[in-house]
């Protein structure tokens, strides 16, 4: 948390609940300290918003693989009683032919993690990625000293919604996990209860390995849209970089031809063209400013 400089005159309130200094005063030194102080300060609210939104979000991501297992090994059970499978003692062993057997899961999965999960997974999401994305976009314009747009709250809803319709790739990554497991337990001639309760057993693991990952993911882009939201209305950024990149990611977007991880010299008005790697750790900060 950056405590504010002694009153700069400026006439604008600063914020009780967000202490930032304000960039518009005298006394700031030259250029470089000024560009210093607010890389200095951005990278400072990334890492805070990195740590409230990837607890948010791995709170959706651990109830909606919960959710996901239990409606699909249900699904599956209920489906196998149903055409008459043969159930005997606590065990509740279903044997059903190789056929058979492949298209209840197949079924389940379908119904399971379709259209319908994937609206329920946006809806949870939609409204995090938003919060984090508009925390990062007032932040922002308090840090370069801009004030904010009286439609923001409209336009960084929209972002959040664009973001949306790409997190429905988490349920394709969940379908192919869950149709690898089962086909291998089919193959091993578990029956249907088996697979189930391997699935029980396995599947956790398989999903807690993903959750850090899909949230670092996640929140890291939706902070970026904040920034970048900032930064085109910004009248005083010129240019802005990635700094933070560990290296460079041999397969990542690029942008005119060079990887986007710690990349410099981009225009703010084409900020909306920098697309990041998942897992991506490099923070976008302004670079250069007009006098």
């Amino acid at each position: 948390m950056i405590k504010p400089l002694q009153p700069c005159g400026c006439g604008r309130p600063i914020s009780s609940h967000k202490l930032f200094e304000c960039y518009r005063t005298k006394g700031l030194g030259t250029k470089s300290t000024y560009h210093q102080r607010v890389t200095t300060n951005l990278v400072r609210v990334r890492r805070q918003l990195m740590i409230e939104g990837q607890r948010e979000i791995m709170g959706i991501c651990r109830k909606f693989f919960d959710k996901i297992l239990d409606r699909l090994v249900n699904t599956a059970l209920s489906r196998a009683s149903r055409q008459g499978a043969i159930i005997h003692s606590q065990k509740a062993s279903i044997t059903l032919n190789l056929g058979a057997h492949e298209r209840i899961w197949a079924q389940a999965l379908q119904e399971v993690l379709g259209p319908s999960a994937d609206i329920e997974l946006i809806n949870d999401y939609t409204p995090i990625v938003q919060s984090v994305a508009a925390r990062s976009y007032s932040r922002t314009c308090a840090i370069v000293g801009e004030e904010q747009a009286h439609d923001a709250p409209i336009l960084i809803l929209r972002r959040a919604q664009q973001m949306a319709q790409q997190v429905t790739r988490v349920n394709d990554t969940t379908r192919q996990q869950l149709s690898t497991a089962i086909g291998t337990a089919i193959d091993e001639g578990l029956t249907v209860v088996e697979v189930a309760n391997r699935l029980r057993e396995d599947f956790p693991d398989i999903a807690a390995s993903r959750m850090p990952t899909i949230a670092r993911t996640e929140v890291s882009r939706a902070i970026d849209e904040g920034v970048k939201q900032s930064i085109k209305e910004s009248s005083v950024v010129k240019t802005v970089m990635v700094i933070g990149c560990t290296a460079i990611e041999p397969n990542g977007p690029l942008f005119d031809g060079k990887p986007t991880c710690n990349i410099t010299g981009v225009p703010a008005h084409r900020v909306d063209e920098l697309v990041f790697h998942p897992n991506h750790t490099g923070a976008l900060v302004p670079e250069s400013f007009f006098d």
